[in-house]
């Protein structure tokens, strides 16, 4: 899944917030706790590698959908 796809289903969704991992894209109104945000050892999303989706596990990058 793309950055760009992500966003707009969060977007349709009226969701503030779109978090994509390498293996999903999940929805929300609100940001995640600012202490759980990881800066390094980022992954490339799957099959788009000029991308960058999380890390392994449960972290994911996080976009803002609009203006909300």
């Amino acid at each position: 899944m793309t950055i760009q796809l992500c966003v707009e289903i969060c977007r349709v969704n009226n969701k503030t917030y779109s978090l994509l991992s390498a293996a999903q894209c999940r929805c929300k109104d609100t940001p995640p706790d600012s202490s759980n945000i990881i800066t390094t050892g980022l992954m490339a999303c799957a099959n788009f590698e000029m991308q960058v989706c999380g890390k392994t596990g449960y972290s994911a990058s996080i976009y803002k959908t609009g203006d909300k």
